[in-house]
């Protein structure tokens, strides 16, 4: 009798520690197994995918020069892409090297910044983000003449002389986007500076006699000198100061040298023998790794045209898949006005603003392949109506329609950001879909 009860009560121990164990091993199941299948498709698995002086005096948008060769993007056999006939989704993402938050699917619209400093117009920017799909604003922080658009912030500019107070309450503007979940990204131009050239000529591209250089273009402007990393660290301390106002990202425009033909006479120093493409990429690596520390993300805007011409990689100095193994994001400026008549089999690409802006995705996506850990494509993409093409056949007028045909090309090849330039800061809230998609 005794025997059949211990061996009763011997039953009921193996069949409680049977559950128990059971019951650790799902429990281990659930959170580790969990965690092995984040990692394999990156911590945010939903994350797809301008130049002249900002909208002030200028006709045309950023980079307007980017036909920069003859043999940029012709129609010829190099550059056709009409053979891809797949597209490739953004890659996985692995932010988890990075001393930041987590990420944003940022649907932009760029401001210049007088209006972003007058009430009307910045809450005419804000009611956009709030009705609409739109949920950040890039902001001027540094122009392409070299001026710093807020006082009092950044102490190198102010003793400079550069500050020009554009937005006088640059904290509250950028603390009322943050509070609204709208996500401020400043817009610093790089190398193109007028600014400091005559407190700080050690800085800037020299001609052989030892004045300073200056580019064809109308305001005949200095550029800092890539090659002299005391321009870098100048570069940087501005961007240093947007961060510490609150800005989440820095973007760079002009990170690249000049297009014209002067520069072949322009005295750079000492160059160490790098070419234009391996100092512009040790720039860009630079200056990720320093804002990087500073909890920030770091984006550039390159030339539409480098993702498949190495002619136009090599004059400009950037190599679109090397500066996005660096970059957060990565901002190609596609605009269909800018690409040369027949350019993706496409006669007259402004015409054709879906049909241009997927040929390019493509290509993009095609660029970038195989990256461990490629930056995220956000386009810039066309916000206005390139009246200088002058013959009426070969462009159109872009209204929400044509915005909203390149941002649905875009997420076709499963781009889900993209920021729209408009040179003056103009928009039809008509152009973007009215969903509240605030951060």
């Amino acid at each position: 009798m005794r025997y059949r009860r211990r061996k009763s009560k011997i039953v009921w121990i193996i069949i409680i520690i049977s559950f128990i164990i059971i019951g650790v091993l799902l429990v281990l199941h659930y959170f580790f197994g969990k965690t092995a299948s984040v990692s394999t498709t990156g911590i945010i698995p939903n994350l797809s995918g301008s130049e002249e002086i900002a909208g002030q005096n200028s006709a045309a948008p950023s980079d307007e020069n980017q036909g920069i060769s003859s043999g940029a993007l012709p129609g010829g056999d190099e550059y056709k892409i009409s053979f891809i006939e797949d597209y490739y989704k953004q890659p996985p993402l692995n932010y988890t090297m990075h001393n930041k938050p987590l990420p944003v699917a940022a649907k932009g619209i760029y401001v210049t910044a007088n209006r972003a400093g007058i009430a009307e117009y910045f809450d005419g920017f804000f009611a956009v983000c709030k009705e609409t799909e739109v949920n950040a604003l890039v902001i001027d922080v540094k122009t392409d003449v070299g001026e710093i658009t807020f006082k009092g912030e950044i102490p190198i500019a102010d003793e400079m002389e550069l500050s020009v107070n554009y937005i006088p309450n640059v904290r509250s503007v950028i603390k009322t986007l943050n509070d609204n979940g709208i996500y401020p990204i400043a817009r610093i131009v790089a190398f193109k500076d007028n600014g400091a050239c005559e407190k700080r000529p050690d800085l800037y591209i020299k001609n052989a006699d030892g004045s300073l250089w200056r580019d064809s273009s109308s305001l005949e402007s200095a550029w800092l000198n890539p090659y002299n990393k005391d321009s870098w660290d100048y570069i940087l301390e501005i961007a240093k100061g947007a961060v510490d106002i609150g800005f989440k990202e820095i973007q760079f425009d002009y990170i690249r040298f000049d297009t014209s033909g002067r520069l072949d006479d322009a005295d750079f120093g000492d160059t160490g023998g790098k070419t234009r493409i391996e100092i512009i990429n040790e720039f860009t690596k630079y200056a990720c790794e320093k804002i990087s520390g500073w909890g920030a993300y770091v984006s550039a805007d390159v030339y539409g045209t480098v993702i498949a011409s190495e002619v136009d990689a090599n004059i400009v100095g950037q190599d679109y898949r090397q500066m996005a193994s660096y970059l957060d994001y990565i901002c190609p400026m596609v605009y269909p006005s800018h690409y040369a008549n027949g350019t993706f089999n496409i006669d007259y690409p402004d015409t054709e603003p879906y049909e241009v802006i997927d040929n390019a995705m493509k290509l993009s996506a095609k660029a970038l392949e195989g990256l461990e850990h490629p930056a995220v494509v956000r386009p810039y993409l066309q916000g206005f109506t390139a009246t200088w093409l002058r013959n009426g056949s070969r462009y159109i007028a872009y209204t929400p329609e044509e915005i909203k045909a390149q941002i649905q090309a875009a997420s076709d090849n499963g781009i889900g950001e993209w920021i729209i330039w408009n040179p003056s800061a103009n928009y039809d809230a008509a152009s973007f879909e009215p969903e509240n998609n605030l951060l």
